[in-house]
């Protein structure tokens, strides 16, 4: 099931940098949310929908949305963005840009690593590397759902890739915000503050496919984001696994034992930006596949918290892998048809991965 979220008013995300009205003045903004903001929000648009939180807490809704100790059968894929009939995902982070340049994405090649030319403790056989002339820095932006197609299908036609602004699907609006004084109603000194709200363009939306939950109502409202701003909620028609699925055919590549895998929301992997299946020499298996890890393009880590209602105290923040890395795999053993089943639209986080954390593409090499 398929659901779009099309907000009322501008909304506020904040990221895991802690903020303190009196310490800081500034607050970072996060956008799009991450998939845990959107599953928690739809998990209590659902439980008020059906009853009450006290119905809830007795475990009435225990099969699909779970307890407060426990997560039901509820999973999410998303969040992407969406504009009318259009999908847009963050540009792959083996994508760049040349500094000074127009701003054409140019790929990065695959090259073997030479440990008399290149000295790094990266322990993989190859590293990704900028074979052009110029500086090459990392591009900003999104790709629309045709350009990715080409991206994942690989080619001579990824330089023709079209890399959008962000201006074109959401802009900040700063707003200033004070403290007052509960007795003499003034402005409590030292307690000016800043957050940049985030507002959608015309027809732009948020995307989420919904599983394991019983009787999805067609419409409603719910509060989301740190202000708690009002968003619409609506099924649609269609299915983003079968949409994206054909982004890619397993007989497409069957001239290559090479693949990689594009990550279109973060993932946190218990052993930082390795997947908990890959040991140190850089081979694991997963899902009957034996596989290894060539190369990798990662961004900085985000951090990634939240709150724990049962317990009534924050979670753990934990160091995620951002949304656009790409990782490198040679196919050692298995069948193309198994690593489109393991990766293509599939949540391969090690954590919470029900959540939407780790929402992942397979691409041709």
């Amino acid at each position: 099931m398929v659901v779009r979220l099309t907000p009322s008013d501008t909304l506020f995300f904040r990221t895991g940098r802690p903020f303190t009205m009196g310490s800081e003045s500034w607050a970072d903004c996060l956008f799009p949310p991450l998939p845990r903001t959107l599953y928690g929000a739809l998990r209590t648009f659902l439980i008020f929908q059906r009853g009450t939180l006290e119905e809830f807490y007795g475990g009435k809704y225990e099969e699909d949305l779970g307890t407060p100790e426990k997560k039901g059968k509820m999973v999410i894929r998303g969040p992407l963005l969406s504009r009318e009939e259009n999908l847009y995902f963050p540009v792959p982070r083996d994508l760049v840009v040349l500094k000074g340049g127009k701003k054409e994405l140019v790929p990065l090649a695959l090259q073997e690593l030479k440990r008399e030319v290149f000295v790094s403790d990266w322990g993989t056989e190859c590293t990704l590397v900028y074979r052009g002339e110029g500086i090459a820095e990392e591009a900003e932006g999104w790709l629309e759902e045709c350009s990715l197609r080409t991206y994942l299908q690989g080619g001579t036609g990824v330089k023709d890739l079209e890399l959008r602004d962000g201006r074109e699907l959401f802009r900040e609006e700063p707003r200033i915000g004070i403290a007052r004084d509960r007795q003499t109603l003034t402005a409590r000194e030292g307690y000016l503050y800043r957050i940049p709200m985030v507002r959608l363009e015309e027809g732009v939306a948020l995307l989420l496919e919904v599983e394991g939950v019983q009787d999805f109502p067609k419409r409603g409202i719910l509060r989301l984001g740190g202000e708690g701003k009002v968003v619409f909620l609506e099924s649609v028609q269609g299915n983003l696994r079968e949409r994206l699925g054909s982004f890619w055919n397993s007989g497409e590549c069957q001239d290559s034992e090479i693949f990689k895998v594009y990550l279109v929301t973060p993932a946190i992997f218990r052993r930082g930006y390795l997947p908990e299946w890959i040991g140190d020499d850089f081979r694991g298996k997963k899902e009957g596949l034996e596989l290894q890890l060539l190369g990798a393009a990662v961004g900085k880590p985000l951090p990634v918290g939240g709150w724990d209602m049962s317990r009534s105290t924050p979670k753990e923040v934990r160091r995620a892998v951002p949304a656009g890395s790409v990782y490198y795999f040679r196919l050692l053993g298995g069948r193309w048809d198994e690593v489109i089943r393991t990766f293509h639209f599939q949540n391969i986080s090690d954590i919470d991965p029900e959540e939407g954390f780790g929402l992942s593409l397979v691409g041709r090499v």
